[in-house]
């Protein structure tokens, strides 16, 4: 039995895990083929605004 190169290492998965989770992605997914790794992102990030969002009240209607 012959053995075969690996189509990708253990640190270039890594890294693209890496690379996912700092851009927000919280649980990409590795896939193994017979022709390589498919790293899928996951549900996409929820972005959070830099600056607090104030509530806004509602329009008060004063009848007098």
């Amino acid at each position: 039995m012959s053995t075969r190169r690996a189509t990708a290492t253990q640190a270039e998965i890594a890294r693209a895990i890496r690379a996912l989770e700092a851009a927000g992605h919280k649980h990409p997914r590795i896939i193994y083929t017979a022709e390589g790794v498919i790293i899928e992102p996951g549900p996409p990030p929820r972005h959070q605004p830099d600056t607090p969002v104030e509530d806004e009240e509602p329009e008060r209607i004063i009848i007098m």
